[in-house]
C-alpha cells in the first residue's frame, strides 16, 4: 500500500492507495486527523538503517502508522510534521532510536 501524507494548520490528511484484489486497479481511502487531536509524532530510526516510521498518536488513543516502504520520503513527511508542531504547538514531537532505545525530543 502506497500512502500520500498532506500537512496544514488544521489537519493532517493520508490518503492511501491500496491495490483491489485481483486486479490492477487501485482504491483510495481518505483519512483527515484534526490537528488538535494530535498528541505525539515520533520518528522511529536504527543506526544502520535510518527512518523506519512515523507514528502520529492521537488524544483519542488511536494511532497511525506511516512506514519508509509506504511513501517516498518518510524523512520530509517528518519534517512536515515537525513543521506544524513547531508552527501550532499543539503536540509533542520525538525522534526515537529502535536499537539504543533513546529519545530526543524535538
Amino acid at each position: 500500500m502506497k500512502k500520500e501524507i498532506y500537512v496544514d494548520d488544521e489537519f493532517v490528511k493520508i490518503v492511501e492507495h491500496k491495490n483491489k484484489f485481483l486486479s490492477f486497479e487501485t482504491e483510495e481511502n481518505e483519512i483527515k486527523i484534526p490537528v488538535h487531536l494530535i498528541k505525539l509524532v515520533q520518528k522511529a530510526y536504527t543506526d544502520q538503517g535510518g527512518t523506519s516510521s512515523v507514528a502520529i498518536f492521537l488524544e483519542t488513543e488511536n494511532e497511525f502508522f506511516i512506514t519508509a516502504d509506504e511513501v517516498d520520503n518518510i524523512d520530509g513527511v517528518f519534517e512536515s510534521l515537525l513543521d506544524l508542531k513547531l508552527r501550532t504547538n499543539k503536540f509533542r514531537a520525538e525522534i526515537y532510536n529502535i536499537e539504543t532505545r533513546e529519545t530526543i525530543d524535538k
